[in-house]
């Protein structure tokens, strides 16, 4: 895609990326997503970063850098990756992936990990295809009522 941009997220661009959250998850945008997203432009943590098209923001990554803890060196996590629905299958997912994972390579970032429920097959196809494989991690939650 030749017109494709990848950039960095930034605050004006929230609402963009919670139109197309909620284009793909179908549920009304929860309002602390949109404020923690918020918060996360301002750190220095939080690798975010949109794609668009002629201007209009068709998809975004979210990712960020943990400096240990449990075993793991530095490392990253990417949390979140939305193509809205009818842009995908461009490449552009593909292309915020690769984007992320040079800014990674640059400051030293050997592991990304990434985690997603089990029944994501079309997700595990996609991360498989970007390279990614089992972890050592084990997941683990708990429910607290």
């Amino acid at each position: 895609m030749d017109n494709l941009v990848i950039r960095k997220l930034k605050l004006e661009d929230i609402d963009a990326v919670g139109r197309i959250y909620n284009s793909i998850v179908q549920l009304p945008r929860r309002v602390d997503f949109l404020s923690e997203l918020k918060d996360q432009c301002k750190s220095s943590c939080f690798v975010n970063f949109v794609a668009e098209i002629k201007s209009e923001i068709v998809g975004f990554l979210l990712s960020y850098v943990i400096y240990g803890g449990f075993g793991i060196n530095k490392s990253a996590w990417i949390s979140l990756i939305c193509v809205h629905p009818k842009f995908m299958d461009q490449g552009i997912g593909q292309r915020l992936a690769e984007d992320v994972f040079q800014i990674y390579r640059k400051i030293g970032i050997k592991n990304v990990h990434t985690s997603f429920e089990w029944n994501s097959v079309d997700l595990l196809s996609f991360f498989k295809n970007l390279g990614f494989g089992r972890s050592d991690f084990v997941n683990l939650r708990k429910t607290i009522e």
